[in-house]
């Protein structure tokens, strides 16, 4: 294209001069005609308008009309567009198309376009874009270890750290050692109590005021409870009273649901009586200061309005804001934790998988705008500037962590069903059953976990015991000075016995909105002193998570191990893909 479009500039300019003389007409309306034709291709390089054209001595356009013609036939696009007036008046149509078409295209391969400011950055995905030094495109890089980009700069990359908080009536035993006096209600300050619910109220709320908020996001569950309105309360139980499930699951609900959705009105109405304190869906909410709410030994609850229910165990009615008992409708004011129930674990579990997939890691979740997100982690993607609903996406999926914290003074009987224990920690991390190695998650780089023989496990075997003290390989068989000797309890890995399934086979790992499975680390915090912890051990591992056993006894020790578990390290590089 460029070597015909110069030809046909010479072949016109040789046509110019030969029919082309001083008295041909008059050399300012051939002029006039160029100004048009260079109205059409744009400025010239130097400057020179097409106003500037019509203005030049005419005897100077006359006098190198020979010359000028032919040479500027083969130059850029400003040569061409700068013809003489005698030139351009030979044959208009053909001059004003040759000159339009061949300033066009040159233009199009010389001149730089511009698509942003130098200096200027943006992110492209997880990745920092910064704008060239010709102005001409973006130049991306990585952002440092630990971070991501977010508005045009790297951010820290904040993780996910759910505490699941054992309420049950046990947590009311008295800690050995502790010389606190006593306290009877109203009165319930957790510094002067001895019970293993009040000295962990105090470590907690010292591990919790060093957390960074900014770096780790934070939610509390507890083991449910429904509101008790008795006459009064004392301070074991306040006005509570445990229970198995959240009301939604007992009659008429739907009894061991293995799934919540948005829709599932059961769930979403009554899992305030296992979540205590949700993740901040934005930047305004603080929920460090919320749960230490819990933690500082105060409650009070208000009535507002009448119901039917005369029993003082709460129950949802419909048109009641809180829950409704003694004839009344009552919420807390001022929350607070008790010790009073069972341990459903197993359950907790259950309930915190799924309010994470429903809110927590939602990618793929419909949205119009990024406040339909509802998290302040993702924004609302459109495939397309015209597109009016997109999906709520997270660059930094990959490298953000989510940790589940079980702290616990024991824990519950475990069996191979669905909600047992085991099985709901082992669907959080690894997955349960699956048919290709895509349905599992967890384990570790060097031994993920893979689908065998439709159930998730790791790749492979090393001893098949873990050691209660290290979570190391270990042999019950083994002596002292041996690799896999284990200083307490050799316990064996309960992965491989468990083989209970969910009914729909996607149920059996959590999934985001767009189909992706994903997995959590989860952690148990056992402050039983046990010398046998095979429980919680078990617990630990199949949840990809570690097993850190202390006694309430030692706070020292206690904190430093609050401390560390609430330390989440973050991973070295975000990739938009995964």
């Amino acid at each position: 294209m460029r070597i015909a479009a110069r030809t046909l500039i010479i072949s016109l300019a040789l046509l110019t001069v030969s029919a082309c003389s001083s008295d041909d007409g008059d050399p300012q309306t051939g002029a006039g005609k160029d100004a048009a034709v260079l109205q059409d291709g744009g400025e010239e390089a130097d400057g020179t308008t097409a106003n500037d054209a019509s203005t030049n001595d005419t005897s100077e356009a006359d006098a190198a009309s020979s010359t000028d013609a032919i040479t500027d036939a083969g130059s850029t696009t400003e040569d061409a567009g700068s013809s003489n007036t005698d030139a351009g008046e030979a044959d208009t149509t053909t001059s004003d198309a040759g000159t339009a078409d061949a300033g066009t295209d040159v233009e199009q391969d010389t001149a730089p376009i511009k698509v942003c400011n130098l200096g200027e950055t943006k992110c492209i995905g997880a990745k920092l874009g910064t704008c060239g030094v010709f102005e001409d495109g973006w130049i991306e890089s990585n952002c440092f270890a630990g971070t991501t980009c977010s508005q045009g700069k790297c951010v820290p990359v904040s993780n996910n750290l759910i505490i699941a908080f054992d309420t049950s009536g046990s947590m009311g035993a008295s800690v050995s050692g502790c010389t606190a006096s006593g306290q009877s209600w109203p009165s319930c300050d957790p510094t002067k109590k001895c019970t293993r619910m009040d000295v962990s109220k105090v470590v907690f709320t010292s591990a919790l005021k060093k957390i960074d908020a900014s770096a780790t996001r934070m939610a509390l569950f507890r083991f449910p409870q429904k509101t008790y309105k008795k006459s009064t309360g004392n301070c074991s139980q306040g006005f509570y009273q445990g229970a198995s499930t959240i009301s939604g699951e007992q009659s008429p609900g739907p009894s061991n649901q293995q799934a919540v959705t948005a829709s599932s009105a059961w769930y979403w109405d009554t899992v305030f009586q296992t979540l205590s304190v949700r993740f901040p869906p934005n930047g305004t909410f603080q929920s460090k200061p919320k749960i230490l709410k819990w933690m500082d030994g105060t409650e009070a609850i208000a009535g507002s309005g009448t119901c039917s229910n005369s029993s003082s165990l709460c129950k949802i009615v419909k048109g009641c804001p809180g829950s409704c008992c003694s004839n009344t409708c009552w919420k807390h004011t001022d929350p607070e934790l008790r010790q009073t129930g069972g341990t459903p674990i197993g359950k907790t579990l259950f309930y915190i998988g799924e309010y994470l997939k429903n809110v927590v890691v939602i990618d793929g979740k419909s949205c119009k705008t990024t406040a339909d997100c509802d998290n302040v982690n993702y924004t609302c993607k459109m495939d397309k500037p015209t597109d009016t609903t997109g999906k709520c996406k997270d660059v930094a999926r990959t490298c953000r962590d989510t940790v589940v914290v079980l702290f616990t003074d024991g824990g519950q009987g475990n069996s191979n069903t669905f909600f047992a224990p085991w099985v709901q920690a082992k669907r959080l991390g690894h997955g349960l059953c699956c048919q290709s190695d895509k349905d599992c998650v967890g384990g570790t780089v060097d031994n993920p976990t893979v689908c065998k023989s439709g159930k998730c496990l790791p790749k492979s075997v090393i001893t098949g015991y873990y050691c209660t003290a290290d979570m190391k390989p270990c042999l019950t068989t083994s002596q002292k000075g041996d690799s896999t000797y284990c200083s307490k309890q050799c316990v064996k890995d309960p992965m491989p016995a468990l083989t209970a399934c969910a009914t729909n086979m996607q149920n059996n790992v959590l999934r985001s909105p767009d189909g992706k499975p994903f997995g959590v680390k989860l952690n148990v915090v056992d402050i039983s002193g046990a010398t046998n912890l095979s429980g919680s051990m078990s617990i630990s591992l199949a949840g990809n998570g570690q097993l850190l056993g202390i006694d309430a006894s030692d706070p020292d020790v206690f904190l430093k191990t609050l401390t560390a578990v609430f330390d989440i390290k973050n991973k070295k590089i975000c990739n938009e893909s995964f």
